[in-house]
């Protein structure tokens, strides 16, 4: 009803429009329209009174009983003992049906909100399989290889100095014809503890045994100790250095062979794996002093093994691990020209070398994303579909299938890692493509946001009714 205290609220925007020479117009048939329209006092038209004085008439013109001419309806007041039936004004008329019209949309917006879309947006969050978001993790690993502190132990050191010139030893021989190895070898005893300790030690960390070793060195060959793979097989040479070693002076039973033959197919065997060993050793040597960081790559396990000393050195010149991944990664294009990891190259290559790895790991990252968040869109969409199929179709704003494809077509297109909040998309998805009524959303998205911030529902969703009745009446008008 317009009343002295509803003017007094307007009034000073009602200054602010007349000082910019606005005007503040309703949208034809409008609630506001409607209103004004049924407000026909005689004050309305008469430009001989002031702003102050039309304020303080109007109210009075629109009362209760107060119209000119034959009310349409007239309503029943009771005033003490007495009972009266007096005409009710066009304008009270019009305000109490758009009243009981705005109560009636609200009352039936909360219900709706409460009772049947916030149940379908919760069973449709509860029944994502959420896909685990995993760590961005480098493509190739680098793996760090030490001298195997098995050359520490005095019988190793003893029996590489055994030979006296080296230098004409040699690593590789022919197999060794005749000779045959037992199925069941045992495993040495010698009664020195240093010995027996290691051989056992060996041969479990190798997972093979006696019968095996001595299987594969009279058949010779093996891996060249220049190999970059060299590194993975020193246990297995230093195990049948040690073998041959006491079988030289302890001929198993069923060898096959004569005595002479055994005194030179055993020292062979002996002296070709001390000879494997130094070249080992030489070699790697020969890397450490050129600053040669890697060992080998395997490009099946995606392991890059580098020298534990010379990456610890290049690590304390300023090397970082991201500059050696961008040699590698640079390596494998086919068009990168040259490219070393050596630590002078390294160091002074630095810049250039991590920004190859910046960008191959931002593909990378790329990659998992898409990943990720196509799984994710995935189970979303399902998590609708089921949620749409159990739906009373009373409720649905469309039909299920117009409904199913709009929110596949929504998630499609504004669902991504940018998605801070899943229940407020699910939210408003349901409302838009499910049961096309953005006002259902507003509602549940104001509760949602309410319970986060620790608002109690029932006051989340008054306070966004006030809002929705404000955007209700503002939108009856524009400004000229």
């Amino acid at each position: 009803m317009i009343n002295v205290y509803s003017f007094n609220a307007i009034t000073q925007a009602m200054d602010l429009a007349k000082a910019n020479n606005l005007k503040i117009v309703t949208c034809q048939d409008s609630p506001v329209d409607l209103l004004n329209r049924a407000a026909s006092g005689p004050s309305l038209l008469n430009a001989a009174i002031t702003d102050e004085e039309f304020i303080h008439r109007l109210p009075d013109e629109l009362k209760i009983g107060a119209v000119l001419g034959e009310a349409k309806e007239v309503a029943y007041v009771k005033d003490g003992g007495h009972a009266s039936l007096v005409p009710i004004s066009e304008h009270e008329m019009t305000l109490r049906e758009l009243v009981k019209m705005a109560t009636a949309r609200l009352s039936g917006l909360l219900d709706f909100s409460r009772n049947v879309a916030q149940p379908f947006v919760r069973s449709v969050i509860e029944q994502i399989n959420e896909p685990a978001v995993a760590e961005v993790q480098e493509e190739w690993s680098l793996v760090p290889v030490a001298l195997d502190s098995i050359f520490d132990a005095p019988v190793v050191q003893g029996l590489l100095k055994s030979v006296p010139n080296l230098s004409v030893a040699s690593y590789e021989y022919d197999a060794l014809e005749g000779l045959k190895v037992p199925d069941n070898l045992p495993v040495p005893v010698t009664g020195s503890k240093a010995y027996d300790d290691l051989i056992v030690i060996l041969l479990n960390d190798l997972k093979t045994t006696p019968t095996e070793l001595m299987t594969k060195a009279i058949v010779g060959g093996g891996v060249n100790p220049y190999r970059p793979e060299s590194w993975r097989y020193v246990k297995e040479h230093v195990a049948t250095m040690l073998l041959a070693a006491f079988y030289v002076e302890n001929p198993w039973e069923g060898s096959g062979v004569t005595s002479t033959k055994w005194d030179v197919y055993l020292p062979r065997v002996s002296v070709a794996n001390i000879a494997w060993l130094m070249a080992y050793l030489n070699q790697l040597n020969e890397k450490v002093k050129a600053g040669q960081t890697v060992l080998s790559i395997d490009g099946d396990a995606m392991n890059v093994y580098v020298c534990q000393e010379v990456f610890s050195a290049y690590i304390e010149q300023g090397g970082c691990a991201e500059a050696l991944l961008g040699a590698v990664y640079t390596q494998e294009s086919e068009d990168a020209g040259p490219v070393s990891t050596n630590i002078a190259y390294l160091l002074e290559q630095q810049n250039d070398l991590v920004a190859a790895w910046s960008r191959r790991s931002a593909v990378t990252k790329a990659a998992m994303d898409t990943d990720w968040v196509n799984t994710h869109r995935t189970n979303l969409k399902n998590s609708f579909y089921q949620q749409i199929g159990a739906a009373e179709a009373g409720h649905l704003g469309f039909a299920p299938d117009v409904a199913r494809k709009q929110c596949s077509e929504s998630i499609d297109k504004c669902f991504g890692r940018q998605t801070a909040d899943i229940t407020e998309f699910a939210i408003e998805v349901a409302a838009r493509d499910v049961f096309g009524d953005e006002s259902v959303g507003r509602i549940l998205k104001a509760i949602h946001r309410g319970m986060k911030d620790g608002v109690e529902p029932d006051v989340a969703a008054r306070d966004e009714l006030v809002e929705y009745v404000l955007d209700w009446v503002l939108g009856s008008l524009y400004v000229e």
